[in-house]
């Protein structure tokens, strides 16, 4: 094949005998000067999944550099105009140099929404493979209001979002509201305020009489601009086989974890994000996932050097990782040198500190809590002449409403739940109103602190008719395709 000469301007080409091939998607322009490359490829320059037969394969043109010390070293490159995937290979320590030339992250994404609705009958769950009577799915673009209509035999859904994609691509927080309608039944709206992890489906409203009910199911997932799952921006071929580059180090519904390597060393590992370090405007109580980092932010990371892993803890990180000592010292965490390691790893996603201070370690953990990617959700019940059940983020207001028409309701549950500091309680502001029969109507209007997983009694009349309200923390971290309602979730003891 003809070699890649153009890129000798753009990278230093070398011999590397142990290369990791890594793909990254996106458009031609973003990569090189040009959109159209000039050379094509007969074949590639070696096997790769990233490489199949009747893939167009050529020379993606040149790239100069103002700086040289900027100038990754690759073995090859290849521009594959099938798959709108660059190639490349090159050492482990030249992944991130490469990483800060294209700005991959820089892609842009949308999200994928994709609502589903189910009916349910008395004592009856819905099972992870029951088929929906109505379902909706669209793009919708990052920051953008969307909404989207159905309307079929009788069924009308119809919701809006306004979705944002957070700056990592792994999840969205949206504002959501949803109307829907089926035969033979009253119309049910819900609001909430939702933050998912991307690709994991959420149970996020219910709402049920004394014979059957409606059950909401929703997924959001970040998608580039031709559909392809974000998580596959960017692909390393690990064992002849495409691997998603990113590899969490940490139980993300941990966020941190402690590990003895010997009687006188821990390894420290923390999903922080990154901001915390690197934005010194942005200490670690008030960091943000779905704020854009600063561009001086974007600058200070670019310019952490790549290190060499110890040999003691490389079989628990991915690499490559990033000397992040002097972000550490400069909130107080004290890297011995010689003794004490510290850094980010760039596939992990996480930070770590190997030290043999059990101080050290600890203000590490202390900088972590409050650090969860996401914020917590409650899933909040109502029961009393029925069920009602809604999924909003901590602090924000959720309502669910059953109608006969657009001025005549039913019954209407209003919610804002807010978490405590410890997480073992959760404040509630309800208000309902319910208006069973044309002479009988049920209202409240209060505050009560719950315990997590629990209900309260908060309402009885002398016809013997009780009202119960209970909240539950929800992790859209947790990484588990489980239901966050159904009965027996909350205990009523």
């Amino acid at each position: 094949m003809r070699n890649s000469l153009g890129w000798i301007c753009w990278f230093g080409m070398v011999a590397i005998s142990a290369g990791e091939i890594v793909a990254w998607k996106g458009p031609l322009g973003q990569f090189s000067e040009s959109d159209e490359p000039k050379v094509r490829l007969e074949k590639p320059p070696e096997a790769s999944p990233f490489f199949q037969p009747g893939d167009r394969l050529w020379d993606p043109g040149k790239r100069h550099f103002a700086n040289p010390e900027d100038i990754p070293n690759v073995e090859w490159v290849v521009w594959n105009e099938t798959a709108h995937t660059l190639v490349t290979k090159c050492g482990t320590e030249d992944i991130w140099r490469l990483r800060n030339f294209l700005r991959s992250n820089d892609t842009p994404r949308h999200c994928r929404v994709k609502m589903e609705v189910f009916e349910t009958q008395p004592n009856e769950l819905v099972t992870a493979d029951a088929k929906p009577v109505v379902m909706l799915e669209w793009v919708a673009a990052s920051r953008m209001k969307s909404s989207a209509v159905s309307e079929t035999g009788g069924r009308h859904i119809k919701v809006e979002v306004e979705a944002t994609v957070s700056g990592d691509g792994e999840s969205i927080d949206s504002p959501f509201a949803a109307t829907i309608r089926l035969p033979g039944r009253a119309g049910l709206e819900i609001k909430s305020q939702l933050t998912l992890k991307s690709g994991l489906a959420a149970w996020i409203a219910e709402d049920r009489d004394d014979q059957s009910g409606i059950e909401v199911r929703i997924t959001a997932s970040v998608v580039l601009g031709d559909g392809t799952p974000f998580a596959d921006l960017v692909r390393v071929q690990e064992d002849g086989e495409a691997r998603p580059f990113v590899r969490p180090l940490v139980d993300p519904e941990i966020n941190f974890e402690r590990r003895d390597i010997d009687a006188n060393a821990w390894l420290n590992i923390a999903r922080i994000p990154i901001g915390v370090f690197i934005n010194d405007e942005a200490p670690a109580h008030e960091a943000d996932p779905f704020v854009e980092p600063t561009a001086s932010a974007e600058d200070r990371l670019a310019k952490l050097k790549v290190t060499a892993i110890p040999e003691r803890i490389r079989k628990w990180i991915a690499g490559p990782v990033l000397d992040a000592r002097e972000l550490f010292e400069s909130r107080g965490i004290r890297v011995e040198e010689g003794r004490d390691f510290a850094a980010y790893d760039v596939r992990g996603r996480a930070f770590f500190l190997l030290t043999g201070s059990p101080m050290q370690a600890d203000k590490f953990q202390a900088l972590s809590m409050g650090c969860s990617d996401l914020p917590l959700m409650i899933a909040t019940t109502c029961n009393g002449g029925g069920e009602s059940r809604v999924l909003t983020r901590s602090g924000t207001k959720a309502s669910i409403v059953r109608r006969t028409d657009k001025k005549s309701e039913i019954r209407r549950f209003n919610v804002e739940p807010e978490i405590d500091d410890g997480r073992n309680s959760i404040g509630v502001r309800i208000e309902f109103d319910s208006h069973p029969s044309p002479d009988k109507t049920v209202g409240l209007k209060t505050s009560a602190t719950l315990w997590n997983g629990r209900s309260l009694e908060v309402r009885s009349s002398g016809d013997g008719e009780v009202m119960r309200v209970g909240a539950e923390i929800v992790s859209p971290l947790a990484g588990k395709p489980a239901r966050y309602f159904g009965q027996g979730w909350i205990s009523s003891e």
